[in-house]
């Protein structure tokens, strides 16, 4: 199995055998796949792939990176669970866990690390089950299928050899992938990093988000957002009724409202040594930047729509980042071009709300009522986007907070 480049699901039918005559059908039918080599979690766990499957039967060779759908692009709430969609896999062709029918391995991410193109995945696993003994064909059959393919035939047959290794100590391939010298550049070349959630406790989230916080507003209004951050926190650790879940909720999504993505931040962070650094680690020689910017003075209006349109900027304007980075301390104050922006007023105004309904719930915190509290606390968690767009959903989120306050 595997995904297209339109994100489509894609699966291969193969059938091995000594004599032409015993090919059958094209297609594998429901519980007659002998071996799944599935190089997309996703789709190896898709129906059509799962009625192959039997129990005692099928083998599994299974990457577990996750490849974000088209589902990705148009839904915010789009999650995938790594760890139920291997159990379901597993379970349906082995009795019971532990077993010597499945395996499974980060391919893209070792393949990225290794070789520096996560293209290699696919022939990492294809070594892994064979390994395994899972693919009846000869390595000298293998070779030279590889050879007369013609393409990457280096990097194919080393990809091979390294799912053979990973099949035989997975251990010993992870190591090996983190003290890769590619690991670094292939880190910083992936668009997208799907990354396992790190379990913080509540002091360090709320530590964590405080330091984000100084760093946002600089040396005054850094201070102040992080003293207005702890002081809600400090009043809803206050009272009894409430749980890790709501302390959680608030520590996360009223840093969302404090610490929106403005102006003076979006300098800040191209203005960033680590912007720079990542560039010079990624691209060889002289680079041109070009910068999309949908505010003013830059933007225009869509005479239809009235929305922004972005205008294309050149690497003239990132001396006017360093600039704007070193006085974001004017955020907010008469001096700031931007106070009065559409985005501003909303941004103000959300977290104005936040607290006002915090200090309402929180008064009104019970056994009874912390369920709506805190899906009120998360609330925040649905406005997301820039411009109109996060105009569009702070609004969606009117009825609900309407709704959740009424309860209470």
């Amino acid at each position: 199995t595997g995904l297209a480049q339109k994100y489509g699901a894609v699966m291969s039918h193969v059938r091995i055998a000594a004599d032409d005559n015993q090919l059958g059908a094209n297609r594998i039918s429901t519980g007659e796949a002998d071996t799944l080599i599935g190089c997309d979690l996703i789709v190896s766990a898709g129906a059509e792939c799962m009625n192959t499957l039997r129990t005692g039967k099928t083998r599994a060779a299974i990457c577990t990176d996750l490849v974000p759908t088209a589902e990705f692009a148009k839904n915010p709430e789009w999650d995938a669970d790594e760890v139920g969609l291997l159990a379901k896999i597993q379970g349906q062709i082995e009795s019971e866990k532990g077993g010597e029918n499945f395996f499974s391995a980060p391919a893209l991410a070792w393949a990225t690390q290794l070789m520096g193109d996560s293209i290699a995945a696919n022939m990492m696993m294809l070594g892994a089950a064979w390994q395994r003994g899972w693919v009846p064909v000869s390595l000298q059959s293998l070779h030279k299928a590889i050879e007369l393919n013609g393409v990457q035939v280096t990097q194919s047959k080393a990809a091979f050899e390294w799912g053979r290794r990973a099949a035989h100590d997975a251990g010993r391939v992870a190591l090996e992938a983190l003290a890769s010298k590619a690991y670094s550049i292939a880190t910083s070349e992936t668009v997208v990093q799907w990354l396992p959630r790190q379990t913080q406790t509540l002091d360090e989230l709320i530590a964590h988000r405080t330091q984000l916080l100084l760093d946002y507003g600089g040396k005054r209004n850094g201070v102040l957002l992080a003293k207005r951050y702890q002081l809600l926190l400090a009043r809803a650790r206050t009272s009894q009724a409430a749980s890790d879940k709501l302390l959680r909720a608030i520590a996360t999504q009223y840093f969302r409202l404090l610490a929106v993505k403005d102006e003076w931040e979006v300098a800040r962070l191209y203005a960033a040594p680590e912007f720079a650094a990542q560039l010079k680690e990624t691209f060889e020689g002289d680079i041109k930047l070009h910068f999309h910017l949908g505010v003013w003075p830059f933007a225009k209006k869509d005479p239809v729509t009235g929305n922004a349109i972005k205008a294309e900027l050149g690497t003239w304007v990132m001396p006017v980042f360093k600039v704007m980075a070193k006085l974001r301390g004017l955020r907010g104050s008469f001096l700031d071009p931007f106070r009065r922006s559409e985005e501003r007023l909303l941004a103000n105004q959300l977290v104005a709300e936040y607290e006002a309904d915090m200090d309402v719930a929180l008064a009104k915190l019970t056994a009874n009522s912390i369920g709506a509290v805190t899906r009120l606390a998360n609330l925040p968690e649905k406005i997301r986007g820039y411009g109109h767009v996060r105009m569009a959903t702070a609004q969606g989120v009117n009825a609900e907070r309407a709704s959740i306050k009424m309860s209470l």
